[in-house]
């Protein structure tokens, strides 16, 4: 009960505030930013167009395209007589997963479709006709 009353019964004194007058407060640094990245993809640069609406660059989707050629291979799979789909989304993301385990630039979320495109697969929904992880092919097998 007594620390309660010390602190509501405060006030400054002429005594401290005398002693420490001549003292000014140190001016606060200058705001740096330093050392984080962040991610790649939210580097996207944004532009305002005239009309007040957001519009983002136009990507050309042969710039991944041989780390695409890669990547269906090794883990992806496509079965003929079967009607597979796979998200665009997690393939995406499996993407941008390998691209960075094999230190390669990620493809931008806006730039997979059209590069999925470019190279003959068709796009229904959100997802990719006759395309999926391998991952996944074991859930098929257990389901």
């Amino acid at each position: 009960m007594m620390t309660i009353d010390r602190w509501r019964k405060w006030s400054k004194t002429e005594k401290l505030i005398g002693k420490n007058a001549e003292i000014e407060p140190s001016k606060p640094s200058e705001a740096t930013f330093g050392g984080f990245e962040g991610s790649v993809l939210a580097k996207i640069p944004i532009n305002l167009c005239p009309s007040g609406t957001f519009s983002l660059p136009e990507y050309a989707p042969g710039a991944w395209q041989e780390d695409l050629d890669r990547w269906l291979p090794e883990r992806c799979l496509h079965r003929d007589g079967y009607e597979d789909y796979g998200g665009v989304g997690s393939l995406w993301r499996d993407f941008v997963e390998w691209s960075l385990a094999n230190n390669e630039v990620p493809c931008p979320e806006l730039a997979f479709a059209p590069l999925l495109k470019a190279a003959g697969w068709e796009i229904v929904n959100n997802m990719v006709c006759g395309l999926f992880l391998r991952e996944d092919l074991w859930v098929l097998r257990m389901s």
